[in-house]
């Protein structure tokens, strides 16, 4: 049986579309639940959760230990996915997922998507949809734990289709290659998700700690940022251009891109 504590899971790259699916004849695609990444491992009525660096995460998350064991049907199983938190029907952020105490109208949720080992025996030689053929032959549906939806395509237009879709209740999504599990790696999962920009004011400008990249203030469209740190030397006064993700309308992970000429529109 894998060694939970040391394991590695597969991890989700980025990259762009078109070359990713030059590489492939078919993708899985999956909505990206924004959650905390868990490996779950079930042996008799025991369930032990990790994170995807190996911190045991069981203690914590305890409370719905009783009906992850309910929903695994095989007497020893290894699976990967996302524990979410769910309010009012709607997935939340990863940040609500580490909560200790979650409010009234929330709930936890494990989103599997793949299954590793049953039984002893080891899945991930085996290709995708064999591993999701075994994922529901050996799991049921409860309060607490659900499969993440997947079905393939062959073209860019089914991708994109599928993203415009998905965006509306996730965070964005996953293209899957169809090839066996590959701890560690990240160049058969890729993430599309929804990519904006910003012009913003350089007020603030520190170097870091190692004194190899700088730490900015950045305001601007009535949007203020602190704490952004970047390798581009920008002078104070300088605008920006400032890539970021959004959730739930929050700005999340800004990263300049450039400096911007004043002329620029």
């Amino acid at each position: 049986m894998i060694d939970l504590t040391k394991f590695k899971p597969q991890l989700v790259g980025t990259g762009d579309v078109d070359y990713f699916l030059f590489n492939q004849e078919v993708v899985a695609l999956e909505p990206k639940i924004d959650g905390v990444r868990c490996i779950l491992h079930k042996k008799g009525t025991e369930i032990r959760l990790y994170s995807r660096t190996g911190t045991d995460y069981t203690k914590r998350f305890s409370a719905i230990l009783p009906a992850l064991a309910s929903a695994c049907l095989a007497d020893e199983i290894v699976l990967d996915g996302e524990l979410a938190v769910l309010q009012n029907g709607k997935v939340t952020t990863s940040s609500v997922a580490l909560r200790n105490v979650l409010e009234p109208d929330m709930k936890r949720v494990f989103f599997a998507f793949d299954c590793l080992n049953i039984d002893g025996n080891d899945l991930m030689q085996y290709p995708l949809m064999t591993r999701k053929q075994h994922l529901q032959l050996f799991t049921a549906d409860n309060e607490a734990f659900t499969l993440v939806p997947s079905h393939c395509v062959d073209n860019k237009d089914d991708v994109l289709l599928f993203y415009q879709k998905a965006i509306l209740h996730f965070e964005g999504i996953v293209l899957k290659s169809l090839k066996p599990y590959c701890p560690n790696s990240r160049y058969h999962w890729l993430k599309l998700k929804p990519i904006k920009t910003l012009d913003l004011n350089v007020v603030k400008k520190e170097n870091t700690k190692d004194n190899k990249m700088y730490l900015y203030s950045l305001e601007g469209e009535g949007v203020v940022l602190n704490r952004v740190i970047s390798s581009i030397n920008a002078p104070i006064g300088a605008l920006v251009e400032v890539a970021y993700e959004t959730h739930n309308t929050k700005i999340r992970f800004p990263k300049i891109t450039r400096i911007r000429e004043a002329d620029e529109k």
